[in-house]
């Protein structure tokens, strides 16, 4: 199975595209169902993945686990690539290779495992000189991006490469070092070991600060939506408190239009009452003003005139009282 570099966009529809170690694209493939699973499974068939590289930063979560998955080197970007950068980067990978793409979702995957060998080619390029066959090569190129220095890797290809050694009768067991089949117990050996676990310490702690990151990257996203949540629900009782200010404000309107109908409506259906000065014997009779019809009475117009025929009557009693004085 070759080794392979990847690049995956997530999504409701994943992305997935692989690289060969020395950067021609090999595979491109969309899944629109069966999520994380499928694409696994879809990764199995094409090989052994050695970096598995995400196109946006933080790794979305999908990627860190398929990296976790296949115990493979995450790649992350510093920053996302532009849409003109991704473009660029697939046009010329298509007039190199003739390779197409089918949608944008395996355009974004594409660049993305572009992206990551180019971020890694001057670490790749080192083992076209060390003289190995294409095989050894790409075993070092693999482990080079698990982290193993080159002159380790090395050693290791050279000590897998030889044959199995055969165990000869020791003297004296109870002195002689433990020995494991193919693989002499040696310092050196006990280096290699040393030296690979450092390897896969230096990856995990680089996956464990991908994972942290999507997870603070997380916690940014819930609270600035709680922050959201909280704004709109201040927004939302400040609008109610405004709509119940207002609704009040109708109802209080209401009823002083019902009421002035209801005032108006008690005054036109009252009797018209005519108010008639005294006479006395000597002066004659003064004739009432005739009511002024009107379609709606006013009372405020009655009593005017009530108190006008009042003020008459006083001023003609005024008068008698002077005359009968003069006699």
């Amino acid at each position: 199975m070759p080794y392979l570099i990847v690049g995956v966009d997530p999504g409701h529809t994943i992305g997935l595209a692989a690289l060969d170690l020395s950067g021609k694209p090999l595979r491109a493939a969309h899944i629109q169902q069966g999520g994380f699973e499928a694409a696994l499974a879809e990764l199995e068939s094409w090989g052994s993945p050695s970096l598995i590289a995400s196109d946006v930063r933080p790794a979305p979560e999908l990627v860190l686990k398929l990296a976790s998955s296949f115990n493979a080197a995450l790649f992350v970007p510093t920053q996302p690539w532009r849409e003109d950068d991704k473009k660029r980067a697939v046009r010329e990978v298509f007039e190199q290779f003739s390779f197409p793409v089918s949608n944008v979702h395996e355009r974004d995957a594409l660049s993305a495992a572009v992206q990551a060998w180019r971020h890694s080619q001057n670490l790749l390029r080192q083992p076209a000189s060390s003289g190995l066959n294409a095989e050894d090569t790409e075993t070092l190129r693999h482990l080079l991006l698990q982290g193993v220095r080159q002159a380790s890797a090395l050693e290791m290809i050279k000590r897998l490469r030889l044959p199995p050694q055969k165990e000869e009768p020791a003297k004296e067991p109870a002195l002689m070092p433990p020995v494991r089949k193919g693989f002499p117990f040696t310092p050196s050996a006990e280096s290699l070991s040393l030296e690979r676990t450092i390897s896969e310490l230096r990856k995990r702690i680089s996956f464990l600060e991908a994972e942290r990151e999507s997870l603070m990257h997380r916690i940014r996203l819930l609270e600035n939506g709680v922050t959201g949540a909280r704004l709109a629900d201040r927004e939302r009782q400040k609008m109610a408190a405004q709509i119940g200010r207002l609704q009040s404000h109708i109802d209080y309107m209401n009823k002083q239009k019902n009421g002035r109908k209801w005032r108006a409506a008690a005054v036109s259906n009252q009797p018209q009452r005519i108010s008639r000065p005294v006479l006395l014997p000597s002066q004659p009779s003064v004739p009432a003003p005739a009511p002024v019809p009107s379609a709606i009475a006013d009372p405020d117009a009655d009593l005017k005139k009530l108190n006008a025929l009042r003020l008459q009557s006083m001023i003609e009693e005024y008068r008698r009282n002077r005359a009968s004085q003069g006699r």
